[in-house]
């Protein structure tokens, strides 16, 4: 790995490099520690002259601008009680294809199409002819007609006993 010198990071924070050096500087600096020392080395000198300041208008300016902060940050403080406010719920944005409008129309168009198309008159003519056929040939004694005509034979052969039994009559 390439490390840089201070000079190359002195240039670097005033601003004498190209974009495309200056971004070859910072891609390195994510992930050097050493390079990020030497980095912060070049900037502690414009760190201490911006600390000094010139004089007592940069003071009171300062003082106003934290005083502007501290109003805006109030109603963030912690109540008397010592708990923070609670935020406002966040609403999130309905999509387009949530809202309900969307599958009124949707249901409206698909309607639309199977009126339009006839499927609704072929599925009406088939199952007329279906019915046609249907009662046209006899009909089928189903499941439970044979299981009620088996269950009153079976009854329709016991027979009482003269001492209060059943008997089977064969």
């Amino acid at each position: 790995m390439t490390h840089y010198s201070l000079d190359t990071w002195r240039s670097y924070q005033e601003d004498l490099l190209t974009e495309q050096e200056r971004r070859k500087l910072e891609e390195h600096l994510e992930g050097c520690d050493r390079c990020l020392a030497l980095y912060l080395e070049a900037l502690q000198p414009a760190l201490d002259r911006s600390a000094v300041g010139t004089g007592a208008s940069e003071a009171v300016e300062a003082a106003a601008w934290t005083d502007a902060i501290m109003e805006r940050l109030t109603p963030y403080a912690a109540g008397e009680n010592g708990e923070l406010p609670q935020p406002a719920p966040l609403r999130r944005r309905e999509r387009w294809f949530e809202r309900k409008l969307v599958h009124y129309a949707a249901a409206a168009a698909i309607t639309a199409a199977i009126l339009s198309t006839g499927v609704l008159d072929a599925m009406r003519t088939g199952l007329d002819r279906l019915e046609q056929t249907a009662a046209a040939q006899p009909a089928k004694p189903g499941v439970a007609d044979r299981l009620m005509e088996r269950t009153t034979s079976l009854l329709d052969t016991i027979q009482p006993k003269e001492n209060g039994g059943t008997r089977r009559v064969p």
